[in-house]
């Protein structure tokens, strides 16, 4: 056997004796620990969820399965690391939602040190949320303490195979011994032999490198991403998930935000150094870079063919940083092929189609109509047929999701999303910046909303509702319309409305391209594909396989894959004609709107790179909801009522955008905006700008003076020095219109 197999054998088995712990338990607890600990090697996770009950009670039980860990071996093991006592002890319990986490503080001649058991909720039990996670974090454990505490032979033992391994980093090599760990099979009855691989001996010259995962290796490699949005996470044997696992060998675990805010989630994980492998930090993802713990694409990017086709050279030019190099991709409004696109992924003012029935389907464009409608219904018929309360408006103010309040301004003058500005093309030649939050159609609309706030039309919570609240309310049916984009709401509320029968009384909602003043032009929907380069996936330097993390990206955009994210199971979620469409049954549609058959058999992992358009078949679209026969089969009767009233073939077309509108080389400007950091006095201005918003537009709304109130605001406003930025983004517009 070599001699790196050999030395890090030697700390394994170290590790695996590791820590005999003063009992905090009775017999009987400690025999239930080792028989969880049994199952969860053996996989028999049934075995272990059922043991696991919510109950805060059960500290117990979690604390022997720590020490079950620890001592499976040998008890001696805690006196031969540390020479001396070692105690666990629990510091809180957090149960909130469907998440939970037990603090434990491991103590050490009176020295503390943290570690957290993380718990997921699935069914009715809670059960260990990773159990390969896990032992890698208690190997962390074991490691940094011992690195601080450990005895001369632990230390020994321990740079010895941090010479082999290249790396002294405990994190890092904590993840290599799990591997070593692993194909040795120790953590399970019996003993496998593990293979010998041939290796070069690490020279003074040349450091020592890991070799290259192979997918040929036995197993698969479990990677982590972590989402910076809002989300729902599958189970842990969903059907697709392991589908592609087998043919990528690569499982990937996803997590979303939760309970924080996007700047919040991704600074402590920055500050904690516990980086997932892959993670779309929303709109922190400068925070990431500036910490420097994203992996470059550049060179991946040339070799895997999938992932440089989602952009063209100039595009993938324009994620590039200061330093010079990419270090991540949206996944967003990618077009392969034709455009098949029935919806609108966008920002609109949305109304529920029962609304529009009941007024007749009339043709509504100002924002004065679509209000007045709202008030009309709402007087009608003032409850749900359960008897709660309708709420004719209601607005999202929670964090970054202010723009559902703020943003209007700009669509409602005609412009597309440029999100911070206003590009006036009077003079297309020479196109300059206004602000949209200083023009008389900001004032008027906010001045709308004030008036429905004080006739008591809008929602009294609107102001301080969090996004799960808004959520909730949505769900229920109860709203009757809002302003906001398609993708923060539509995705979460389809599956309550067929499951509740809402989308039969007519509760789902129809956009609508809405102006100030009758007969402007608008372009709420946006026919080209904008991109977005300030967000996206990225890769972190904590990923250990940075190969294999990308060879995944590339092959779940190959089409077998992409379709089974997509469309699922050929005979399964869909069928094939003689003509090679796809098409799906009444039933598989029904599956597909089930939240419980979601989560165990759907998996696509929408955070990551996908496509819009057509099917490299030339005849199916990339995903059902733009294959033209699904997306009219899908329609419940109020929609397709609705659309056939209007005489639309979908949502974009409801919306009535100008077609022809050209947005221009500057297109989007946010993608510059959102990019702006306090270096700048632009920036700065640009911070304190938003700030300034989100503090002063809710009060604007519930004033019962609104003339002193917006002036009030506007004095607070100029204080932020808005022209500093302007004359930022100015500069931006001149450079894109000279490059362009």
């Amino acid at each position: 056997m070599k001699k790196n197999i050999k030395i890090v054998t030697a700390l394994i088995l170290i590790m695996s004796m590791l820590l005999s712990l003063t009992s905090c338990v009775s017999t009987d607890v400690k025999t239930a620990g080792k028989e969880i600990m049994d199952n969860l090697f053996e996989g028999k996770i049934s075995k272990v969820e059922k043991a696991l009950d919510r109950s805060d009670d059960d500290y117990e039980l979690h604390c022997a399965i720590l020490e079950t860990f620890f001592e499976y071996y040998n008890e001696d093991a805690l006196d031969f690391l540390f020479d001396d006592y070692v105690e666990f002890k629990k510091e809180d319990v957090k149960i909130k939602g469907d998440k939970g986490s037990i603090d434990y503080v491991l103590e050490i001649q009176g020295e503390e040190y943290d570690f957290e058991l993380n718990l997921k909720y699935k069914g009715k039990n809670w059960k260990i949320r990773d159990n390969e996670e896990f032992i890698k974090s208690v190997f962390e454990l074991i490691l940094v303490v011992g690195v601080e505490e450990g005895n001369d032979l632990f230390q020994d033992v321990y740079s010895a195979s941090a010479y082999v391994e290249g790396t002294s980093d405990p994190v890092k090599l904590a993840k290599k011994t799990y591997d070593v760990y692993k194909t040795m099979s120790i953590h399970s009855p019996g003993y496998v032999e593990p293979v010998v691989v041939e290796t070069t001996e690490p020279s003074e010259t040349e450091p020592f490198e890991p070799a290259p995962y192979s997918p040929s290796d036995p197993g698969r490699e479990v990677m982590s991403m972590f989402i910076a949005y809002p989300g729902t996470e599958i189970y842990d044997d969903n059907d697709i998930c392991n589908l592609i696992a087998d043919k990528t060998d690569v499982y990937v675990d996803e997590t979303y935000l939760f309970g924080q805010t996007s700047a919040e989630a991704v600074g402590s994980i920055i500050a904690s150094g516990s980086l997932p492998d892959f993670i779309d930090g929303g709109d922190s993802m400068m925070l990431l870079y500036d910490a420097g713990v994203l992996i470059p694409w550049d060179d991946y990017i040339e070799m895997y063919p999938n992932i440089k086709a989602l952009y063209t050279d100039e595009e993938w030019d324009m994620f590039r940083q200061d330093d010079g190099h990419i270090y991540w991709a949206n996944v967003f409004n990618r077009t392969y092929g034709e455009d098949k696109s029935t919806g609108h992924n966008g920002q609109a003012f949305w109304i529920q189609a029962r609304v529009l029935e009941w007024a007749g389907y009339p043709n509504i464009t100002t924002l004065d109509e679509y209000f007045e409608i709202l008030k009309g219904y709402a007087d009608a018929n003032p409850t749900m047929p359960d008897g709660t309360p309708v709420i004719p408006y209601t607005a999202l103010c929670d964090d970054w999701r202010y723009y559902c309040l703020e943003l209007a301004p700009m669509f409602l003058d005609g412009y597309p999303n440029n999100g911070s500005v206003i590009v006036n093309t009077t003079d297309y030649d020479k196109p300059t910046i206004v602000d949209y939050n200083t023009t008389p159609t900001a004032k008027l609309y906010f001045q709308k909303l004030n008036e429905m706030y004080l006739e008591g039309y809008m929602d009294i919570d609107f102001a301080t509702q969090t996004y799960d609240e808004y959520i909730s309310k949505l769900c229920t049916g109860r709203v009757l319309g809002m302003c906001d984009q398609y993708w923060d709401f539509a995705y979460t509320v389809a599956g309550p409305f067929a499951q509740q029968g809402l989308d039969e009384l007519g509760c789902e909602y129809v956009p609508l391209g809405l102006v100030m003043e009758e007969g402007q032009s608008q372009q709420w929907h946006s026919y080209v594909n904008a991109i977005n380069t300030y967000s996206g996936i990225a890769v972190t330097t904590a990923c250990f396989y940075p190969d294999l993390a990308f060879s995944f990206l590339n092959e779940i955009l190959g089409q077998d894959i992409h379709d089974l994210r997509f469309w699922g199971i050929e005979g399964v979620d869909y069928l094939v004609d003689a003509d090679g469409s796809y098409y799906r049954t009444e039933e598989m549609r029904a599956n597909w709107a089930n939240q419980d058959y979601k989560l165990s058999h759907c998996c696509e992992f929408a955070y990551m790179p996908q496509w819009n358009g057509t099917s490299r078949d030339g005849i199916n679209a990339m995903k059902p909801q733009e294959q033209t026969s699904e997306f009219y089969a899908t329609l419940s009767t109020p929609m397709s009522n609705c659309f056939e009233a209007y005489d639309v073939s979908g949502y974009a077309e409801m919306i009535g955008s100008d077609k022809d509108a050209d947005p221009g080389v500057w297109f989007p400007m946010y993608s510059y905006s959102n990019m702006m950091t306090s270096s700048t006095a632009g920036g700065v201005a640009f911070y304190r700008m938003g700030e300034c918003k989100h503090q002063w537009l809710p009060t604007v709304v519930m004033s019962s003076n609104f003339e002193a109130e917006w002036q009030n605001y506007m004095d607070a406003y100029e204080e932020c020095d808005p022209q500093a930025f302007i004359e930022e983004m100015q500069e931006e517009l001149d450079r894109r219109v000279e490059f362009g």
